[in-house]
């Protein structure tokens, strides 16, 4: 069974200059049914990109198990969040609202095994609440 990480579903908005707060499960490919997936001991990375090609270094926004933004809320159903604060978020002249930025979610299982899964985050601007 192959999993993938949705929830939310990619795509996502995000208000510029707010603190968004996504859980994520794993689901299945196929079903899109949660599924349980031991991500104890996992490395967890969120980046939001102009484009896909672009490096890590050159993200947006960045936040990871390692740095204290992502934390794993219950390993044993594969069930983590991403906390962005404001600071992360705050408009600049690379994140803009009205734009689509490229995103990703991947994880390093403690087994060696990565999965990613992408998709797109639309900004809005300061004081607009993202549905």
């Amino acid at each position: 069974m192959s999993c993938q990480i949705p929830t939310p579903p990619y795509d996502i908005t995000l208000t510029l200059g707010s603190a968004p707060s996504w859980a994520f499960t794993l689901e299945d490919d196929a079903t899109g049914t949660p599924v349980s997936l031991d991500i104890a001991g996992a490395s967890i990375w969120f980046a939001i990109k102009t484009q896909p090609t672009d490096t890590d270094a050159a993200a947006l926004v960045f936040a990871s198990t390692i740095d204290g933004n992502i934390a794993i809320t219950d390993a044993a159903a594969g069930e983590f969040q991403v906390d962005l604060s404001e600071g992360d978020t705050a408009p600049t002249t690379s994140l803009v609202a009205g734009a689509t930025y490229y995103s990703y979610v991947k994880i390093q299982l403690a087994s060696g095994e990565t999965r990613v899964r992408s998709g797109w985050v639309t900004t809005l601007p300061e004081g607009i609440e993202a549905p």
